[in-house]
């Protein structure tokens, strides 16, 4: 991730996408380290990321929501608009795993 940060163009979609994808990665310290690889390249409170990043709130997988709302955490400002009414949307959400993983944002 971290040659990924180095050669990219910040804000560039398909960088945003395959960095957050990596939330799904079998090891830890590569989800861990997707927040803030995403906050280097396109800052704080970037629709693109934060999008890419809250949709793996619904993921099957508890270890990818927990990264992700971790991720979240890093690259969404406080009260940051945008992200609030995401996570909002996925209070809703059918799967009530996923709404915690929002709550569990939202807190943060």
């Amino acid at each position: 991730i971290t040659i990924v940060n180095k050669v990219v163009k910040p804000a560039n979609k398909q960088a945003i996408a395959v960095v957050s994808g990596r939330l799904e990665d079998s090891d830890s310290c590569v989800r861990q380290a997707v927040g803030s690889v995403l906050l280097n390249m396109v800052g704080r409170s970037d629709a693109v990321a934060v999008g890419a990043v809250a949709i793996r709130l619904e993921h099957l997988d508890a270890r990818v929501r927990e990264a992700a709302g971790e991720a979240l955490h890093e690259i969404a400002d406080e009260g940051d608009a945008f992200a609030i009414s995401v996570l909002c949307k996925l209070l809703d959400h059918h799967d009530v795993l996923v709404r915690l993983a929002a709550i569990k944002a939202l807190t943060k």
